[in-house]
């Protein structure tokens, strides 16, 4: 059986890829390993260190508000790209999942 690999994000907006989603992570997409690397380099910010992928706008935000509505946005927008594979999440899932984290945390 092929191993599914998460892409997920934290409220720095760094994107981590695994086979499990960390703590305090929000899940962004799956799919094979070679083909959700490939999803999140093309769509993701690169860091100042030239390494690190960024989800775009999260860095910048202001509020934990403004992180969510940026993270949706671009999951909305990688999901909706004619090569995104099926690998994205919907942004209300996201969304979701960032208010269930937001509550824990609360």
């Amino acid at each position: 059986m092929r191993t599914r690999y998460r892409a997920y994000c934290y409220a720095s907006g760094h994107i981590g890829l695994g086979v499990g989603t960390p703590s305090g992570a929000i899940e962004i997409a799956s799919g094979p390993p070679k083909v959700l690397r490939t999803e999140v380099e093309v769509v993701a910010r690169l860091a100042y260190d030239n390494t690190t992928l960024l989800v775009s706008g999260v860095p910048e935000a202001q509020s934990m508000e403004e992180k969510i509505e940026a993270l949706v946005r671009f999951v909305e927008w990688a999901g909706s790209r004619v090569m995104a594979h099926n690998v994205w999440r919907t942004g209300t899932d996201v969304r979701a999942d960032c208010e269930a984290l937001v509550e824990i945390k609360a």
